[in-house]
Order: C-alpha cells, then structure tokens, then sequence
C-alpha cells in the first residue's frame, strides 16, 4: 500500500481546515491513490470533477512544482500513479477549488508541457482535452503524447468552429503521429490548418485516402514530416512522387493499383525500394497498352513476378529479356521461338512451370543459358 506523502506542517493545516483528524487525511488520500494504481484511475477522475473538497486536492498536490521552461516535476502522491500522474495533475489544478491553499508556484499560465502520453490517443480524448482542458493551460504548447487516431467523418464535419480551432491548437502541441481516417475527401483549407506546425509522422487512411487531390498533394507536399498512404490506389502526381523521391526512407504503397509514366520515371530514379503489388506482384493491372510505364519500373531491378500472364504481348520481350534482376513467368503457356531466343541471354533465374511442351530450337536455346531455369511443367 502507498503511504501518501504529506509533511507534517501542512498535515495538521489541511485536516483543520477540513474538520478531519491528520489520521483521516492520511487513510482518505491512500484509499485514493491505492483506487487510481488498482485499475481504476476513472473513478478518480469523476471524484476529481465532482468533489469540492480542498483537502482532496492539496493532500494530491503535495510536493508538485513546475520548473524550467514550464515542465512539470510531481510530487510523491502523483508520482505513484505512474503514467496516469500528469494527466491526474492537469485535472487537479483546474477542477480545484479557488479558496484551495495550493503552493504559489502552481500556476496554470506557467505550464508549457505535459505528458498525457497513454491519455491523448484518440480523437475522443484529443476533442476532450482541447475543449475541457487545454483552454485552463493557455500557454501550454508541447503535449507528449503517443499516435493519434483522427476519424475525419461527418460528425467531426459538424462540430463548431470553435471547437475545431481548439482540437487544432491541442494536434498542434502534440509530439505523436497522426494517424487521420478519411470516408471522404478532405477539405484543403482544413488539412492545411491541421499540418500547420506539425512535423511528426502522418498516415492518411480510409475511403477518402485512395485518391488524393492535387490540393491535398500541395499541402502534402510541404510537410516537413514522414508521410505514409498505406491506401494510395493512383499516383499520378509528379510533385508528389518527386517528394518521395527527395526522402531516403523506405516508401510503402501497399494498396497502389495505377501508376502514370511520368510518376513511374521519378519512383525509378528512388534510391531506397519502393514497395508496391503493382511491382511486384500484379503485371496485368497496368495498362496493356502502357508499355513505357513498364518499362520504367523493370529497369528498377526488383525481381519480377509475371505469373498472372497466360501470354506476353510481343512488344515487351526485349524489355523482359534485358531486365537485370531474376523473371517469373509461371502463367506462361506457349513459348514462341522467338522470344526463347531473347530469354536465352537472360542472366538471371528464369521460372517457367507452366510450359508443358517446347519446340526443339527452344529447348537448345534455352539449355545453354548462364541463369538457373525452372521447367517444373515440362513433359519429357
């Protein structure tokens, strides 16, 4: 069990002033924060809100101090309540009592950083804190704090203007990602409002992230943070594949089903590997007649996995020839001469599992390439 930390003096002071003996304030504060530290941290919350009893709030309060640059240092009681202490002392000072004797250097307006890390999570808590709270810490301006999740749905649409201005203020102090969920297409005067002053990771999601505008990109374009679309289906903006382009991480396009030449260009000259099905999986969804967009990303030297073609258009066979990685051609059904003769100075693994016969030229051709070759299908 906890023993709460009070010193003496203020002990005798505060069990006074409440009629109490200094045993009650002790047994009272200890059954509060043995509540908070037993799963129940909530229930402490409604007392906090509820209560308007100065003992409650100075027996807590004990030893807190701000300091610095207006971080905040909590007192032993506070303290115990581990990752819920910050955002337990936030709610104290401004639900207490205006006759309360609290220590002169507990001033909100000296606040400038919290940790609400396990607290400021979701957009629920985020509209929470900037309606109920962040207005009573006006200078408060660096909210550590883990990913945040922002559903943009017509409920959000409808809220006030001055409620959205505050929810804006509180992303704004926060060091977390943002994760936003689009169901529809964002309005640009709004996200550029949201990305002001933020520079953390930002991941758009949902219905309204498949295609982005090319409002939306602009504003994209000028955020200093890492950018993930993990439901990009068309990319065919060039500001915004060569903003990609110029960061040396790693960019994901799980989802990416269309992409345009000139994008294609750009993600080709990349240094680090894009990842996207329309490389590596999936051939047939791009544009049979789009042969330059393949081209472009054959030579960026992923093996390639062309096993959702029956066939391949003859016009490709020297693109797929020449390509310097390992080929998958397992959907293959007719080899032509020809293009054996092309794949015979190919220098990588070739996989071919679904040709069941050759012709005898193919076969000699295909016997003396350098590359290791699969013919799991072939009948003797």
């Amino acid at each position: 069990m906890i023993k709460p930390y009070i010193p003496s003096e203020d002990l005798h002071r505060i069990a006074l002033k409440s009629n109490l003996s200094d045993e009650d304030i002790i047994r009272k504060t200890k059954a509060i924060l043995h509540l908070a530290n037993t799963g129940q941290p909530k229930l402490v919350i409604q007392m906090i809100q509820n209560t308007k009893q100065e003992w409650f709030f100075e027996a807590l309060l004990q030893g807190c101090k701000i300091f610095g640059k207006g971080q905040v240092r909590l007192g032993k009681n506070l303290r115990s309540l581990k990752k819920n202490g910050e955002y337990i002392f936030a709610l104290l000072l401004v639900h207490a009592p205006a006759t309360c004797n609290l220590e002169t250097w507990l001033d909100r307006n000296e606040i400038t950083e919290l940790n609400l890390g396990d607290y400021i999570t979701s957009i629920d808590w985020v509209r929470k804190f900037a309606i109920d709270l962040h207005p009573s810490f006006p200078n408060l301006t660096k909210i550590i704090s883990h990913a945040i999740e922002l559903t943009i749905d017509k409920e959000f649409d409808n809220l006030e203007d001055t409620q959205k201005h505050l929810i804006l203020k509180t992303f704004r102090a926060c060091t977390g990602d943002l994760i936003i969920y689009l169901e529809n297409q964002l309005d640009k005067e709004f996200f550029a409002s949201l990305l002001d002053g933020f520079s953390f990771n930002l991941s758009l999601t949902g219905p309204g992230a498949k295609i982005l505008s090319e409002e939306i990109i602009d504003i994209l374009c000028r955020f200093d943070g890492i950018i993930k679309l993990p439901d990009l289906e068309e990319l065919s903006s060039t500001k915004l594949a060569r903003k990609l382009w110029q960061r040396s991480h790693k960019v994901s396009f799980p989802k990416l089903v269309a992409i345009s030449d000139d994008v294609a260009g750009l993600l080709a000259l990349m240094n680090d590997i894009v990842v996207a099905p329309l490389i590596f999986d999936s051939f047939s969804k791009i544009n049979q007649q789009d042969y330059t967009t393949a081209h472009i990303l054959i030579r960026k030297g992923f093996p390639l996995n062309l096993d959702t073609l029956e066939t391949v258009p003859e016009r490709l066979w020297k693109i797929i020839a020449r390509h310097n990685e390992d080929v998958s051609l397992n959907g293959l059904k007719h080899l032509d001469d020809r293009f054996a003769l092309l794949l015979a100075r190919h220098k990588h693994a070739l996989s071919l599992d679904s040709i069941t016969s050759l012709s005898p030229r193919a076969r000699r051709l295909l016997q003396y390439r350098c590359g290791k070759l699969s013919l799991k299908g072939l009948k003797n």
